[in-house]
C-alpha cells in the first residue's frame, strides 16, 4: 500500500484553517479540576482536501496535604490518515508545536495520528522544590499512517499490517529554585518500544537523562 507522508502534495500551495475551543477550571468547590480542548482543520494542502481534528481532555485531583500532590489523567487524540488514496489529508497538523512537555520528554511523539493516555503525579515537598512523574501509553489513531516526532517529521514510516501500539514512556522530573535568579532541573525518561516499532524496523528501548540550569537577570 501507499505510505502517507505528512504535508502537501502537488503544487505545494497550502490553505489550512484551524478552528477550536478550550475550557479550563475547577469543578465547584471540590478538589477536582478539568481542561478540555478541541480543534478542527479544513482547507487545501496541495492537491489534498484537509479534514482533520484533535481533542484533549484532562481531569485532575489535588489532595489536601502539605505537599499538595495532584493526580491527573489526560487523554490526547489527533487524527491520522486512514486512506492515503482518497484525496484527503486527515493527519492533524500540529502547527507550531511545543510537544516536549506534553507527549513525552523524549520527543518521539507529537499531536498527529495519536492516542496518548497520560497519568501524571505532581507534588511540592517544599516551596522551592517540585517533583513530577508522567506515564504515557501511545497508540496510533490508524496504523495506515505514520508515527510523527515532536518536530512534525515522520519518526517511523508505517508498513502494511503494522500494529497500532507504539509503546509507553516514563518521565521523572525534579525542579529546585535556589533563589530568585537560579533554577535547577534534572530528569530521566525511559521509552518502552511497542508492537508498531517492532513491525516497522528497530524496536530498542530508549533512555534520556538531562540536567538543566537557568540563570535569570
Amino acid at each position: 500500500g501507499k505510505t502517507v507522508s505528512f504535508g502537501q502534495i502537488g503544487d505545494g500551495a497550502v490553505s489550512d484553517y484551524t478552528i477550536g475551543a478550550r475550557a479550563k477550571g475547577r469543578i465547584g468547590e471540590t478538589p477536582l479540576d478539568f481542561e478540555a480542548e478541541a480543534a478542527y482543520q479544513f482547507g487545501d494542502s496541495g492537491l489534498l482536501d484537509v479534514d482533520a481534528q484533535m481533542f484533549i481532555g484532562i481531569l485532575g485531583y489535588t489532595f489536601q496535604q502539605e505537599w499538595k500532590p495532584r493526580l491527573s489523567f489526560e487523554f490526547d487524540y489527533a487524527s491520522g490518515d486512514s486512506n492515503p488514496s482518497d484525496g484527503k489529508r486527515e493527519t492533524f497538523d500540529n502547527l507550531y508545536p511545543t510537544n516536549h512537555t506534553f507527549y513525552g520528554f523524549i520527543d518521539f511523539v507529537s499531536l498527529q495520528n495519536i492516542f496518548d493516555y497520560r497519568l501524571q503525579l505532581k507534588a511540592s515537598p517544599t516551596k522551592r522544590m517540585s517533583l513530577q512523574a508522567d506515564y504515557h501509553v501511545f497508540y496510533l489513531d490508524t496504523p495506515k499512517d505514520n508515527l510523527y516526532a515532536a518536530s512534525r517529521a515522520v519518526k517511523r514510516a508505517t508498513v502494511a499490517g503494522a500494529d497500532d501500539f507504539v509503546g509507553t514512556e516514563l518521565d521523572l522530573l525534579a525542579k529546585y529554585k535556589a533563589n530568585d535568579y537560579l533554577d535547577f532541573m534534572v530528569g530521566y525518561s525511559h521509552f518502552f518500544a511497542g508492537n508498531f516499532l517492532e513491525d516497522t524496523g528497530s524496536a530498542d528501548d530508549a533512555d534520556f537523562v538531562y540536567v538543566q540550569t537557568t540563570i535569570g537577570f
